[in-house]
């Protein structure tokens, strides 16, 4: 049809990028082409829904015809189950709801789709199933735009009777719908393969293959590729049966807190690398997407030509994320504490990146700063910023529109443009300040404890903050409050989060009792004490799609007042069910819960757990070798093994860990660096050391690599990605030179934005400076 480049407004080039569409100029000279191209413009705009990618703008009258629709970063359905396999049943389940209310979002705006297919589903890294391509929708008018006897559609995803030429109607897409959940389920088309023509025969006389498809779900699919189109449930009878969780067996719950109505077994796990958006069985599918309007105005080309597609998919080289190796035993061996797995729990999820779009190749400039660095001259302007709060930051979130700063005062976003403040959060009660908040903020929203302010106007502790707060980033506002429940004194507990955000769940650990909330609504999902398995929980630490616990067993007078966690259990965050328990060797106890995926813990050091040894599990449990802090490389993870850093010690993605080293002084040996575990082996797989006079903050790793900021003071500070098998480096960017005496310790990243911060225990330098790139992606 044509081509599809990534682009920006040429009257805001500062703007979110688009997917262009442009008309090849062959097809530009066809009436009926053009007349198709005009049905797609129109069908766009009659379309609003949370599932299908919205247009931009448009032009159908110049000499070359183009649209633009919201960029959506992420691989297609096609490609996330050609490269990860099937899918689980629950995320089926996400699924099937998802593109269901795409359907009947289509089909409430009088269209049908009529070429509905797995590479026309993109997965949006936080809204979720998009459905794309409307450019051969048809009006249910019956209208007709195409010559007679064309058939419009693909084999394999086509109703019977598109294929005889009765035409398409609502129950035709509900058939593709079906066929490609079945797609996704099986990793197969349910009519095979071969030529168009063989499998369109099958289509219409033979019953699909629909082995390996989850037992529970074979009577949908088989209505919904049911020959007869009368015979085919309606998308919200489709939307309805997959509400609630996969059946196979009961979540883990604590009788105090029940799960709410609709709640997904897997809300929000990502599939193929990409969560989903959550459940619309709790809210209105037809909705309108909030602060939508048209804009006019020429699209400027700022990339080169991406793909010639006839779909109109986007592919502009974001990696699709590929299965992980199964994980070995080779940290498990003899007599070593094995996993107890627990039956018919999801595996773990694709994982999510961290790091958002590609990163800009080439030279970055300051945006802007509001850093004070200490010199002698300037010890009083350097004092007033510490006693300020928000001069540095507890935890701070970056997208494309908002620096969100939570501070120990409040909670601010500003412009990643100008730093001027956007808006300031109202805390849930006069008087209450932050006191902790959720490492990340997946689509947009993320979590903060409340509590009492001390003298001070702060509050640098979580005993007494018991207010929970979801924070909408794009308008400061606060979407739901919840109550912290339990009992802080109830339990001894070790150095762990407190608080954090995976899928759609925000997680809060109280004492023994961990508690989980619907993200976007606070509804309850699941929550558990230990002792429920005779055991009591002293730390968690919140993944992308699990929470990892630390528990004392068994469960006595003793082991709450003086907690010694020898045990290790992951469970699934979506619904609270174990996916496996497992005891370190040697019954060593935990000090510190590091990372989820894979599973980091520190043991007992001689001064402090921030310079003991540590342990990486395989993703299934299995504990790996004791790995000595005082490595040959250098010491292994001792600069931000606290949690007042604002870059995490330990980065987890798939089998891989990455973590910095150090100059051993009292060795004389190693080098500060970059370093990464193999978590099916527990051992180092890489080392790198910085380039001279260079301290490494990492910034996140996926498939792509590790992103590391090279902070250099003073001189030219660099971004190098490491490959994630040997180490490979490659230099990404270059950020001009910083002031003398800086120092950073935290690094957000976003695109072609990257802020470098403070944390709370920086003796030199307070505040954040925001830096911009431009340049092709990387």
């Amino acid at each position: 049809m044509g081509e599809v480049c990534l682009a920006r407004r040429a009257d805001s080039p500062e703007g979110p990028p688009v997917a262009l569409k442009t008309v090849h100029a062959r097809l530009a000279r066809d009436p009926d082409f053009l007349a198709r191209f005009r049905r797609e413009v129109a069908a766009a705009r009659e379309v609003e829904s949370p599932f299908v990618v919205p247009l931009v703008d448009a032009d159908t009258d110049t000499a070359e015809p183009w649209l633009a629709t919201v960029f959506v970063p992420g691989p297609t359905l096609a490609d996330a189950v050609r490269s990860s396999g099937p899918l689980p049943e629950d995320r089926l389940r996400e699924l099937g709801r998802a593109l269901a209310g795409a359907l009947m979002d289509i089909h409430g705006a009088g269209l049908v789709h009529r070429d509905f297919k797995p590479s026309n589903v993109l997965l949006h890294p936080d809204k979720g199933a998009q459905v794309i391509d409307l450019g051969i929708a048809r009006a249910v008018d019956g209208t007709r735009l195409t010559a007679t006897g064309l058939v419009v559609g693909s084999a394999g995803f086509m109703a019977p009777e598109q294929l005889t030429g009765d035409g398409a109607r609502p129950p035709s897409d509900v058939f593709a719908l079906g066929a490609v959940l079945a797609y996704a389920a099986t990793g197969r088309q349910p009519f095979g393969g071969g030529p168009a023509h063989r499998v369109g025969h099958r289509t219409l006389t033979e019953e699909p293959d629909l082995v390996g498809a989850p037992a529970a779900l074979l009577p949908l699919l088989a209505s919904c590729l049911a020959k007869d189109p009368a015979r085919r449930p309606t998308p919200r009878l489709i939307r309805d049966a997959l509400t609630g969780p996969a059946p196979e067996t009961e979540p883990v719950a604590d009788p105090a807190v029940s799960p709410g109505p609709g709640t997904s077994s897997a809300l929000g796990e990502p599939v193929g690398g990409r969560p989903f958006r959550p459940s619309p069985a709790s809210t209105p599918v037809s909705a309108s997407a909030p602060g939508r309007r048209r804009v006019r105005g020429r699209v400027a080309l700022i990339a080169g030509t991406l793909a010639v597609v006839v779909s109109g998919a986007l592919t502009v080289g974001l990696l699709v994320l590929r299965g992980g190796d199964a994980p070995s035993a080779g940290g498990s061996t003899g007599d070593r504490a094995t996993a107890r797995p627990s039956p018919s729990v999801p595996a773990l999820a694709e994982p999510v990146s961290g790091l958002g779009p590609a990163v800009p190749r080439g030279v970055w400039s300051r945006s802007w700063q509001d850093t004070v660095i200490l010199h002698e001259t300037n010890e009083a302007e350097y004092d007033k910023a510490t006693e300020n709060g928000n001069a540095y930051a507890v935890e701070a979130w970056l997208t494309d529109r908002v620096f969100a700063r939570v501070g120990r005062r409040s909670v601010q976003g500003l412009s990643p443009d100008t730093g001027r403040v956007l808006w300031t959060l109202k805390p849930p009660v006069r008087g209450m300040v932050p006191c902790a908040a959720s490492r990340t903020a997946p689509g947009g929203v993320g979590a903060v404890i409340f509590g009492p302010a001390d003298e001070k106007g702060e509050n640098n502790g979580t005993a007494d903050c018991d207010r929970v707060v979801a924070v909408d980033l794009a308008s400061g506002t606060s979407l739901w409050e919840r109550r912290r429940p339990g009992d802080i004194y109830a339990t001894d507990g070790i150095d762990s989060d407190v608080l954090g955000v995976t899928g759609d769940r925000v997680v809060v650990m109280t004492g023994d009792l961990v508690t989980a909330w619907r993200l976007r609504d606070g509804a309850p999902a699941w929550s558990h004490r230990g002792s429920r398995d005779a055991c009591v929980i002293n730390g968690m630490v919140v993944g992308q799609s699990s929470v990892v616990e630390a528990l004392t067993c068994p469960a006595t007078e003793e082991s709450r007042r003086n907690g010694r966690p020898t045990t290790v259990r992951s469970v699934n965050a979506g619904d609270g069910r174990i996916r496996w328990t497992s005891r370190v060797p040697d019954d060593v106890p935990v000090a510190r819960l590091e990372t989820a995926e894979p599973p980091v813990i520190s043991l007992p050091g001689p001064v402090a757990d921030i310079e003991g040894p540590m342990m990486v599990f395989s993703n299934d449990g299995k504990p790996g070798p004791l790995l000595r802090e005082a490595q040959p490389q250098g010491t292994l993870g001792i600069w931000t093994r606290n949690r007042f850093q604002l870059t995490p010690a330990f980065f987890g993605w798939r089998d891989t860990v990455v973590t910095l080293t150090q100059y051993n002084d009292d060795r004389q040996s190693g080098t500060d660096g970059v370093v990464a575990l193999d978590s099916r082996t527990g051992k180092i797989r890489w080392h790198r050391p910085a380039p001279s006079g260079g301290r490494p903050v990492i910034a996140g790793v996926d498939d792509r690599g590790v992103l590391v900021v090279h902070v250099t003071e003073p001189g030219t500070t660099a971004l190098v990605r490491y490959a994630l098998d040997d180490g490979t480096p490659t230099a990404v960017g270059e950020l001009p030179r910083l002031p003398d005496r800086a120092e950073f310790d935290g690094v957000r990243l976003y695109g072609d934005r990257l802020a470098l911060m403070t944390g709370q225990h920086n003796l030199l330098t307070k505040g954040v400076m925001m830096f911009r790139a431009s340049g092709s992606r990387s």
